[in-house]
């Protein structure tokens, strides 16, 4: 875990469009907070992370098409209820959660399967259990 927890993702997530969300990049940023505990959103430790994925001219972040790629990013996903991380959407279908990372992946190779009956049958299931 990082050391504060919710932290300011800000910076991270504008180091991540300016290197045009990579995967590499995607992976460095997510171990440098979750598996190495670090904070993005402190100066000297943000610097440690823009070296390591060769970010060396850090105004980057602060380009204004940066800062709007993100908002227009974040409005995209306000509008499409956004509410898990990570979040995939393929044909309008949200996968979110690390978990459902597979379920994505198998729905890209098979297309036809968000369509199959078995898939509307189960997305109709009416709900067994309800919290009163």
């Amino acid at each position: 875990m990082p050391p504060t927890h919710p932290f300011n993702p800000i910076k991270a997530l504008r180091l991540a469009r300016a290197l045009e969300s990579r995967l590499d990049v995607i992976h460095a940023i997510y171990d440098f907070i979750w598996a190495e505990g670090r904070d993005p959103s402190d100066p000297a430790e943000f610097a440690v992370l823009c070296e390591r994925v060769g970010l060396r001219d850090l105004s980057l972040i602060e380009a204004p098409a940066i800062k709007q790629n993100l908002r227009d990013n974040t409005e995209r996903a306000l509008s499409l209820q956004v509410f898990g991380v990570p979040t995939g959407v393929y044909r309008g279908a949200l996968f979110w959660g690390e978990d459902a990372g597979p379920m994505l992946a198998w729905c890209m190779h098979n297309p036809d399967w968000l369509d199959s009956a078995e898939l509307q049958r189960i997305s109709t299931l009416p709900v067994g259990v309800r919290r009163v």
